[in-house]
């Protein structure tokens, strides 16, 4: 990580780490063992099968390696800790056994290297034997997929910048020996070769051809191992254009598995390229390993922290209709234990928080008394009668929603705060608004899945029906129903509870299609979403009677001025210059108060210490400067009101306290402390902006 000025000032500003809201929760039963739905999984993103058929998973952002048994009923082993020594890790990633030998290659993202451990002595005695990858003439920069064919390893370097900002793939020998790279897949029908663009996931078919997950084009392509490619006789070319997204593939027999190719479904291909069908009923699915039972699938979905096991029979795919698979059984909890965080996306206060904790909560009763417990009802049915994974994710979520309901209740009847926080995080997988107490209290009623964006409002004259007039009103934006939803903080029971509500998904002028960010107008209070799948900002107002009505829209799709594509997050300085994240367009532009366009700053790019920007996600305004999350480089970058760079933090990673990122959501500025929720590390990572640098 680092931490520095970017252009020379008569004192050197800077923005360094400070601490940590959240922690992590990496206690496991007594190993081995057949509980599997008692501990915490955070982000598990890769999975593999070794020789032995036992399944591996890379429990990413607690930096270990999870062994299961070949028919996940048991956890077996856990392997590594955060670090950069030999069997330390700091994200690993991506897991692939190798076809003859008893090791395992992981792809440690952000310590930029390949590790091989090897099993032969049994799981529970695992050791690091080599890693590469630093050694390279150009080393790698992010390693994440990962496949081995006839003595050599191909690996996707997703964050290697080559001529024109292109990624790579490496190719090496079995000992991590480099031989060359690929830095462009060549089409025998075309003069235009395809680039690669963040690749992710590999996979292979039993030719040895490679299928690429390209995702900053959103395709999958498909190669040899020299870089040609190779044609999809349905397409006519080396790529599958127009997938949703394109974050892994897996080949099963004759099939092509492409999970979020299509909204929250894995998307199913012939290897000719002809699309058969969708597998619905995930959440944002990631990596498909096939099991050593026929016609069973282990999936991770890491935003829910959870890996499964599926029953699916492919021949019944059909082109017009999802294919739901069963659920045999889940392990990882809901991530909901007291002081755990699950997706959390954004903040927001009035001043600096207080050092002294609200009480902790008295202990709810179980909601087992009111429900049959997760643990009883679903594992038992799950192993007796698979049940659709579209009723077992709705099935977890109602639980878990009812049992919220039932400690949020007890918590109000047997708790109060010592004193008014004044910061209050959106835990958005649990859906509560939490207290920045160090228990993270619970705040809330349980909201609406889905919700993401939080501004907080203060009006100034006092609102029909605002129960507390001198506490402002929370603001949120969901991102799945398009509703924004106005909370007010209860004088009585200390909760933020439900006051007006507008919008709802749809294309209608006042209606939002994935809205993200939010912010206040200084001048006049209005408030300003960032509706991102409509490509516009939505300018909304509320009268002293409550009403909540639409004022205008400005922006389209496009890169010209004023116009966006997926505006992610907005903000306001003093003056009400309102400063807008085009995500996709890699750059920030201004409006005034009039929603008039006057000027933009930023250009595509890979680096920490300028104004380029690769997606960045979030804004925040303080003293006079700017902090922009820039995603792909990881780093936050404080920057003039005209955009010229002061300073900035960059590290990527997930130590629990060290100050590093994964996936940063929506920044909040309280005077000079900066708060980032990151959605995949599970944590809020706390800077403090000095203009006059260190002492």
């Amino acid at each position: 990580m680092t931490q520095g000025r970017l252009t020379p000032q008569e004192h050197e500003a800077m923005l360094s780490y400070t601490q940590t809201l959240g922690r992590y929760f990496t206690a496991l039963p007594a190993l081995p063992s057949s509980d599997l739905e008692r501990w915490s999984m955070n982000t598990p993103v890769g999975s593999c099968q070794d020789q032995e058929q036992r399944l591996w998973v890379t429990d990413t952002a607690h930096n270990r390696l999870l062994i299961f048994n070949h028919d996940f009923t048991q956890l077996l082993a856990q392997y590594g800790g955060y670090g950069q020594e030999l069997g330390q890790f700091n994200m690993p990633f991506r897991l692939l056994a190798h076809p003859e030998r008893a090791w395992i290659y992981v792809t440690d993202m952000a310590n930029k290297r390949i590790q091989i451990l090897d099993y032969q002595q049994g799981v529970d005695q695992i050791q690091a034997i080599a890693d590469f990858g630093p050694d390279f003439t150009e080393p790698l920069a992010g390693p994440n997929g990962i496949v081995f064919h006839q003595g050599l390893l191909c690996i996707a370097d997703e964050f290697y910048e080559g001529p024109d900002g292109a990624s790579r793939l490496v190719i090496c020998d079995e000992e991590g020996r480099y031989q060359r790279s690929i830095h462009q897949v060549h089409c025998p029908n075309s003069t235009e070769p395809l680039d690669l663009l963040w690749p992710q996931g590999l996979s292979l078919d039993a030719k040895g051809r490679i299928y690429i997950a390209n995702t900053g084009m959103n395709n999958l392509l498909r190669c040899d191992w020299s870089g040609q490619g190779e044609v999809f006789p349905d397409t006519g070319r080396a790529v599958i254009d127009g997938l949703a997204l394109s974050r892994d593939v897996a080949c099963y027999q004759q099939w092509l598995l492409l999970p979020g190719a299509e909204s929250n479904a894995i998307a199913v291909y012939h290897q000719d390229g002809q699309r058969l069908g969708a597998l619905g009923g995930f959440f944002a699915p990631m990596q498909i390993t096939p099991s050593a039972q026929a016609q069973q699938l282990l999936i991770n979905e890491p935003l829910l922290g959870q890996v499964g096991l599926y029953q699916v029979d492919l021949r019944q795919l059909h082109a017009h209709r999802p294919l739901f698979p069963r659920v045999v059984r889940t392990a990882g909890d809901a991530r909901n234990q007291q002081g755990q965080l699950h997706f959390v996306t954004a903040l927001a206060g009035l001043i600096e928080p207080s050092s002294q904790p609200v009480s902790s909560p008295s202990p709810a009763p179980s909601a087992s008394s009111l429900l049959p417990p997760r643990t009883g009802l679903l594992s038992s049915s799950a192993n007796l009668m698979p049940l659709p994974s579209w009723l077992h994710l709705l099935w977890s979520w109602q639980v878990e929603w009812l049992e919220r309901w039932q400690r949020t209740w007890w918590q109000l009847l047997t708790t109060q705060p010592e004193q008014e926080p004044s910061l209050w995080l959106l835990d958005s997988g649990n859906t509560l608004v939490r207290h920045t107490d160090p228990d993270l209290t619970g705040a809330s009623l349980p909201l609406l899945p889905g919700t993401l964006g939080m501004a907080s409002f203060i009006p100034k004259k006092r609102l029909w029906g605002h129960l507390q007039p001198d506490t402002p009103l929370l603001v949120t934006s969901n991102y799945l129903n398009g509703l924004i939803t106005l909370y007010q903080l209860h004088p009585q029971l200390k909760t933020w509870v439900p006051y007006r509500f507008f919008g709802g998904f749809g294309t209608a002028p006042w209606q939002f299609e994935r809205p993200q960010g939010i912010a206040i107008d200084p001048i006049n209070q209005d408030i300003l979403i960032a509706d991102s799948g409509q490509h516009r900002i939505a300018r909304w107002r509320i009268t002293t009677t409550g009403i909540c009505g639409l004022v205008s829209t400005f922006g389209q799709l496009g890169d010209q001025e004023g116009e966006f594509n997926t505006p992610s997050d907005l903000c306001f300085d003093p003056q009400g210059r309102c400063y807008v994240v085009d995500q996709f367009n890699h750059r920030i532009q201004i409006f005034n108060q009039q929603d008039v366009y006057q000027g933009q700053f930023g250009q595509p790019g890979y680096s920490t210490d300028q104004a380029e920007f690769l997606l960045p996600t979030s804004i925040a305004y303080t003293e006079d400067h700017l902090i922009v999350s820039d995603l792909v480089n990881r780093a936050l970058k404080v920057l003039t009101l005209e955009g010229e760079p002061v300073c900035h933090y960059q590290g990527f990673g997930a130590g629990e306290d060290s100050g590093q990122l994964w996936m940063p959501y929506l920044i909040h500025a309280q005077g000079t402390t900066v708060y980032v929720p990151d959605c995949a590390l599970n944590l809020v990572r706390v800077y403090q902006f000095n203009q006059e640098g260190s002492a």
